[in-house]
């Protein structure tokens, strides 16, 4: 839509008033709707151009907001000792929100697995963001828990590649990686974990976060699984410009 046709638009609105109240009747709703309708009549693609523009104009403010989001939770981000499950003297951090009932967060895990032995710069730190039901909660509590025996990470991936993420699930496989089912389940309903939990949970509302996996790397902000070519090049692409 061109400079001149938004101006026509408003040419036309504001001299459709005055005319309206000559005649007589106070300028109403259907009359200055009907001078609009003329317009796109004529003129069809104002509508899709506008749209374009609201669209773009509200892609820009929510970039902006998580822009600031992030900038306002950095030291959240760096993730504590227990959450950061590679690399902890990286160049580069990766964030991940995943819940272990996301089909994208399964898919994207070796993926990521792969991504932190083959480049050790990458200094990734998990956040729980269990969101996809009871047994989203379930699990992330079990991962949490395996934080007190040294063993977060391989619950995790555990959990990630298990059809049954229910308590019995997890019994089956804190059995497999040989830990203290007892200690595990205590730990799992004690309150240092409701407090984990929650902070991630928080965390992930004041960024914004709508789904997972959503993954924060550079100060940007990036929903949804990413192609592992894409998310090189992103990781590449911050040390750049570092």
């Amino acid at each position: 839509m061109t400079i001149r046709t938004i101006l026509l638009a408003g040419l036309m609105l504001t001299a459709a008033v005055p005319a309206l109240a000559q005649e007589g009747a106070a300028p109403d709703r259907a009359a200055i709707e009907e001078v609009v309708r003329d317009l796109l009549r004529r003129e069809p693609e104002l509508v899709m151009e506008a749209l374009q523009a609201l669209q773009a104009k509200r892609e820009s403010e929510e970039a902006a907001q998580a822009k600031m989001a992030v900038s306002s939770n950095a030291e959240a981000l760096k993730g504590t000792p227990a959450e950061v499950v590679a690399n902890p003297e990286g160049d580069v951090t990766l964030v991940e929100f995943m819940d272990y009932n996301c089909g994208y967060c399964r898919r994207m895990t070796p993926t990521l697995r792969d991504l932190v032995e083959q480049d050790k710069g990458v200094r990734f730190v998990l956040k729980e963001f269990p969101i996809l039901g009871p047994e989203s909660v379930v699990a992330a509590r079990a991962a949490v828990a395996a934080r007190n025996q040294d063993r977060y990470w391989d619950m995790h991936l555990a959990l990630m590649e298990s059809e049954d993420i229910s308590m019995e699930g997890v019994r089956v496989i804190a059995q497999q990686l040989g830990l203290d089912m007892a200690k595990l389940e205590a730990d799992m309903n004690a309150p240092e974990t409701d407090q984990v939990l929650a902070e991630d949970m928080q965390l992930a509302r004041e960024l914004g976060l709508r789904g997972t996996p959503a993954f924060v790397l550079g100060g940007e902000i990036i929903p949804g699984a990413v192609p592992p070519e894409q998310l090189q090049d992103m990781i590449g692409a911050v040390r750049e410009r570092s």
